[in-house]
């Protein structure tokens, strides 16, 4: 029996690695797509007379700034509950049920803020689409 147990753990561990390390991934893309909204946020590229761009460029600007703080502190969240999962197989099954309650939380809170990400850059893209400047013929 305890030997059925090890070998479970040993295969949720594996998969929860896994997980972890596909959010760490999302967490980069999104890093990266966040570093190209503010590149095109700051360019020189949309019409000058349109109505409240300065401040609804800012305000696009500082939502992505605060999604990067909250990536990069729940990347951190992830780089320990990664290194929880080492000692995975010692402990106590008690201490074992909180890690894998952690691991779901992490889980629906990686869905979220993915979530919210691609509704915020489904807006700026939308924004900064109808805004763009027309070629001058």
């Amino acid at each position: 029996m305890t030997r059925d147990v090890s070998a479970k753990k040993q295969k949720n561990v594996a998969g929860w690695y896994r997980e972890v390390n596909k959010w760490v991934s999302e967490i980069h893309f999104v890093q990266d797509e966040i570093v190209f909204a503010k590149k095109l946020l700051n360019s020189d590229v949309f019409e000058p007379n349109v109505p409240n761009l300065f401040e609804r460029i800012r305000e696009y600007l500082g939502l992505l700034e605060s999604f990067e703080e909250e990536l990069a502190a729940f990347e951190a969240q992830l780089v320990r509950h990664e290194r929880g999962l080492g000692t995975f197989l010692e402990i106590i099954e008690p201490e074992g049920f909180k890690l894998e309650s952690r691991h779901l939380e992490l889980a629906v809170q990686i869905a979220e803020i993915i979530g919210r990400f691609k509704m915020l850059k489904s807006e700026i893209f939308q924004y900064a689409g109808g805004i763009l400047r027309r070629k001058r013929k």
